[in-house]
């Protein structure tokens, strides 16, 4: 299949998930999210420009209004606290379209109490979460509370936290180019979006490490998933990869596309012990694959997010 056929399959697949606008993926205690994933499935399909998703992101962008929380944060769904990640692809779903489904100085000065110096937070403080999961006082929160690569990736991209984003990354990429990624267990995602916010040669030794993932079958684990090699695509498209090996990726993902114009549900969210600082490090969170809190990894159920995440990458992989 050519790019261009896949990515229309991709899209008439993203049509038909859409429900009242929004897209929903990933089970967790809240629920399903159809907040989060909408205004970041959303936000890929407008910053990419992906042909015939004008009408998907205007109904992304109304399904977004009156879900703004008092303190200008949106969130995972209706029923959880707000969070810097959410409310920051909002922000870059409206910075690509213009029009902010609610009040947009609101969220700006929300997601400015969740920077740091070395990045952006997901939560700002200990409070409420720790209430809501139900931890004692005695437990720490510094790894929910503190710093996050793959949510800082996503603040680079925003015009309005981009400066303070952006010198974390820089300071913090890894000899072989990559970042770590907290919420997930793809580091590609925080290599892809952090590439394409700071370009130059940071961007190019992302691109260069990416394009070493694929080239190993690392992407994903060994199984080479569909949503890692496609944030592995935008890093090395935003790095500047030798077009042999662009081709070769786009190629990979129009076969790996399924007869719905799905791709297989590949991302794999996790959530950390709130204890713990360095997910990939063994030994503190015990993973629960398919669990609701703590240690919990989840597929996108849907394969709606996995779905934008190739389309997306596709179409820039084509503009290059």
């Amino acid at each position: 299949m050519t790019p261009d056929l896949a990515v229309a399959a991709g899209v008439d697949f993203l049509r038909r998930a859409a429900v009242a606008g929004r897209w929903s993926a990933f089970h967790l205690y809240p629920g399903v999210s159809d907040e989060w994933v909408t205004a970041y499935v959303a936000a890929l399909l407008a910053e990419a420009e992906v042909p015939g998703t004008g009408g998907l992101v205007a109904a992304a962008t109304a399904g977004l209004r009156g879900r703004q929380r008092r303190d200008g944060r949106f969130g995972f769904n209706a029923r959880a606290i707000g969070d810097a990640d959410s409310t920051l692809w909002v922000l870059r779903l409206a910075a690509a379209t213009g029009e902010f489904p609610g009040d947009r100085p609101a969220a700006v000065a929300a997601v400015g109490a969740h920077v740091r110096r070395d990045g952006v937070a997901t939560y700002a403080a200990d409070e409420p979460i720790r209430t809501i999961i139900e931890a004692g006082p005695e437990r720490s929160m510094k790894g929910w509370c503190g710093a996050h690569p793959c949510v800082t990736a996503v603040a680079a991209g925003l015009a309005d936290t981009a400066a303070a984003a952006g010198a974390a990354l820089r300071a913090q990429q890894r000899r072989d180019g990559s970042w770590p990624a907290y919420w997930w267990t793809a580091p590609e995602y925080t290599a892809a979006h952090a590439a394409e916010a700071l370009g130059d040669d940071t961007a190019a030794r992302a691109g260069e490490w990416a394009a070493g993932r694929l080239a190993g079958g690392a992407a994903a684990g060994a199984d080479g998933g569909p949503f890692a090699s496609a944030l592995a695509l935008r890093a090395m498209v935003a790095g500047g990869a030798p077009a042999a090996a662009v081709d070769s990726a786009v190629g990979r993902l129009c076969r790996q596309i399924r007869l719905d114009g799905a791709w297989a549900a590949s991302a794999q969210l996790r959530v950390p012990d709130p204890d713990d600082p360095d997910p990939d490090t063994p030994g503190l969170t015990r993973w629960v694959p398919g669990g609701r809190k703590e240690g919990a990894v989840v597929r996108d159920r849907t394969g709606v997010f996995t779905t934008a995440t190739v389309v997306a990458a596709l179409v820039r992989a084509g503009a290059r």
